[in-house]
């Protein structure tokens, strides 16, 4: 296996992973780190893994391509950190871009909400990580206003 296995804390708390292609590993990921924790960039071959699911991702990077690790402490001094990532996973979680008008946002956590609901047949651990998305959204939102 050749190439270098980057680690990239990013100012937000989450990590890029950059690796070789290994299918073991890549599917060892998925299934430690939930869909909403993480997203993949294939024009970078980026891999970002969100927080709290960070720790989890580096040993298994450690462990994985102990051989080929090369460790990058803090990018923030490159580049600003940004309130909305363009793959952010609230968005994700409510199906939406980030950059989707604030009326489309709280349209599509109401959808959400009478869907999932566990009063509806919805799951409660559903529940839960749309409404944690929404508030973080609009924290966020409400920071930059």
């Amino acid at each position: 296996m050749g190439g270098v296995a980057q680690i990239h804390h990013l100012p937000d708390g989450a990590v890029d992973l950059t690796f070789p292609y290994d299918a073991g590993f890549i599917h060892q990921l998925k299934g430690e780190i939930p869909h909403s924790a993480r997203t993949y960039d294939p024009r970078s071959k980026t891999w970002t893994i969100y927080p709290p699911y960070v720790a989890i991702a580096i040993a298994m990077m450690r462990q994985t391509f102990v051989a080929c690790m090369e460790y990058v402490e803090d990018r923030s001094a490159t580049s600003p950190p940004d309130p909305i990532r363009r793959t952010d996973p609230d968005f994700a979680i409510l199906h939406l871009l980030p950059s989707a008008p604030p009326p489309l946002v709280e349209a599509a956590f109401r959808c959400l909400s009478k869907e999932l609901h566990p009063d509806r047949g919805g799951k409660h651990e559903a529940m839960i990580e749309i409404n944690a998305a929404i508030v973080r959204i609009r924290e966020r939102r409400g920071a930059m206003a």
